[in-house]
């Protein structure tokens, strides 16, 4: 069985996707055909799989002038509900990368993936940064950007910077200064029936179509897909541990093939039996530069696009990393159709996320310390205000 993971940077081919430009997280690949670089892969009896930090759609990008269905699909309204969906630029000691964010209810801090913030152990390689948030709207699907600078952030301590199968992708950022009211919050999703929702994906990744072409470099995207299971399904076939912390779902093309008597691409439906056409034109899977983006559920943080995954059985000798496979007709991982997508969960990890959003306690002493201050400030003036008053 064939499987190729690849992070998630950009949003749409409808697809998302990681980082524009992958740190050495990954274990580099020979750079054969068409498969992209800095891929890690691996092998579990005769299911092999890649992995790749990388939103594609089914239709091809307009201007965002255009009065389009794509645009009325997958642009979103600028400085509108996912006005807090940030444009992540990251100088890191391995170079300066670009991923995607979500403000949380405190205004304060970004939600992300680790994996866009470390290095190969998993340690933080982050210098400084900056969060764009797309606020100002100047008519529609355009506008202007408003920056918050950082230099901080917390990595989930089980990320090992190496295994996405393990999950435990995500990482907290603290901003330098609380974000601008213009810009949305989103509360964390905590309940637990995430799998079988329609949920939506922004991101600010590569942009293309599904038969793995990219049309543009990146841009502001958003689409929907339908989770399909858990890590406790799916990991299980690679030989790692059930981990719940992962959402996965696949990209459709909503085709069925009567001659054969199934979806060819419907990943899901073929490797696991779980069958879905997807969501017409609304569908999407991440791509490059969608990393750490959002995943929606009633409007809420769901999922942060972590990677994508394809499989191949080495068994049969007409698939390899270098081939199509049995739902992927493209070489390698590329967010094209018949693929698959995994998020880090929110809910299960909602309560290491909520604690990285607590100030320090040196923070408190100055908060008391300044309410101190107000409150004498208070006593003198009524002190003042009393003896004139006489």
């Amino acid at each position: 069985m064939k499987s190729i993971i690849k992070h998630p940077c950009s949003v749409f081919v409808v697809a998302l996707c990681t980082l524009a430009s992958m740190p050495a997280a990954a274990l580099e690949i020979e750079k054969v055909g068409a498969v992209p670089a800095e891929v890690q892969t691996g092998k579990s009896g005769d299911w092999s799989y890649a992995v790749r930090q990388t939103l594609h759609t089914k239709l091809p990008s307009t201007p965002n002038s255009a009065d389009s269905l794509y645009n009325a699909l997958h642009r979103p309204i600028w400085g509108g509900t996912y006005s807090g969906v940030a444009s992540l630029f990251l100088a890191t000691s391995e170079g300066d990368f670009g991923c995607t964010g979500s403000l949380l209810s405190t205004g304060r801090h970004i939600l992300t993936a680790a994996h866009c913030v470390t290095d190969s152990a998993g340690v933080s390689t982050l210098i400084d940064g900056e969060a764009l948030f797309p606020s100002i709207n100047a008519g529609g699907y355009k506008g202007a950007v408003e920056g918050v600078t950082f230099s901080s952030v917390s990595v989930h301590p089980l990320w090992n910077g190496r295994s996405f199968l393990n999950g435990n992708d995500v990482a907290v950022i603290t901003l330098d200064a609380v974000a601008p009211a213009s810009v949305q919050r989103y509360d964390l999703y905590t309940g637990n029936n995430e799998p079988t929702q329609i949920h939506t994906k922004v991101g600010w990744g590569q942009v293309g179509l599904g038969n793995g072409t990219a049309v543009f470099n990146g841009g502001f995207r958003s689409g929907q897909n339908t989770y399909d299971a858990t890590g406790d399904l799916v990991d299980v076939a690679f030989g790692a541990p059930a981990q719940p912390g992962i959402l996965y779902y696949d990209f459709d093309n909503g085709l069925f093939d009567n001659s054969l008597g199934y979806a060819p691409n419907d990943a899901f439906g073929y490797w696991f039996g779980i069958n879905h056409l997807g969501l017409g034109l609304q569908e999407v899977n991440a791509a490059p530069g969608d990393s750490g983006g959002p995943t929606f559920i009633d409007g809420k943080l769901a999922g942060i696009t972590s990677f994508g995954l394809t499989f191949w059985d080495d068994s049969n000798a007409q698939f390899s990393i270098l081939t199509s496979d049995a739902t992927d007709p493209t070489v390698g991982p590329d967010s094209s159709f018949g693929e698959f997508g995994g998020d880090t969960r929110v809910s299960y990890h909602a309560k290491w996320i909520n604690a990285q959003t607590i100030p320090e306690p040196q923070t408190y002493a100055l908060l008391i310390a300044g309410l101190c201050a107000v409150g004498a400030v208070a006593r003198r003036r009524q002190r003042s205000t009393a003896g004139l008053q006489r």
